[in-house]
């Protein structure tokens, strides 16, 4: 066989990877994620630079390989910093649970925090006392629940009968603007159900919790 023939054939190969790859997407997955793309991402690459190869100069395959490498860098350190804010978080509410405390005295109420998988409190918060709340949860007078601004998906909607009165809030401000998970940005990386962009730039803060007891 020609290099020509081989060359011919491992195109094929990329193109039924890829595209076979898609497919399954739409069928398996009533949502999507680049995360899950990201077994897409050898046949994206090489396709890329076949492409890159004929169509442009080495100059500029060179500037838009930095360019990916620069705007995945920048996902990457923005997703890091999204993900970290739980350990100042875990430590304000360890600070203020003698408050919390006098407000909602346990066992007699409950705490809960609003989240699901993806945003892996569990192991953090259940050490202080806080328990993950469901979408069907039936809260009492009295509890607590914490819910973070910006890293809830959109479906995660309390019901309108729960009134709600504000305890407190605390923020985690940050230079860096990229972010992977901001509903109000519409960055979904991790989940469609966030919002349809794979990343976002803003001046929001990395996060914001706020607590708030059921009336």
């Amino acid at each position: 066989m020609t290099g020509e023939g081989v060359a011919s054939r491992s195109n094929l190969i990329l193109s039924l990877w890829l595209g076979i790859g898609l497919v399954q997407m739409v069928f398996t997955m009533q949502w999507i994620a680049a995360r899950y793309l990201l077994i897409l991402l050898p046949p994206v690459c090489w396709l890329f630079e076949l492409l890159m190869k004929r169509y442009l100069s080495r100059r500029w395959r060179a500037a838009a390989w930095v360019s990916a490498l620069l705007v995945g860098g920048a996902m990457a350190y923005g997703d890091y910093a999204q993900a970290n804010v739980i350990y100042p978080m875990r430590d304000f509410l360890a600070q203020q649970a003698w408050m919390l405390e006098t407000i909602s005295p346990r066992p007699r109420h409950q705490w809960y925090y609003l989240g699901d998988t993806f945003t892996g409190y569990d192991p953090y918060l259940h050490p202080l006392g806080w328990n993950a709340a469901f979408p069907q949860q039936n809260f009492h007078r009295g509890d607590l629940i914490l819910r973070s601004c910006y890293r809830m998906p959109a479906w995660w909607r309390l019901p309108p009968t729960v009134k709600l009165k504000f305890v407190v809030d605390r923020e985690f401000p940050s230079r860096w603007p990229v972010r992977v998970m901001d509903v109000p940005g519409s960055a979904g990386f991790y989940a469609s159900a966030w919002g349809a962009l794979p990343f976002t730039l803003t001046k929001r803060p990395l996060e914001r919790f706020e607590i708030w007891e059921v009336e």
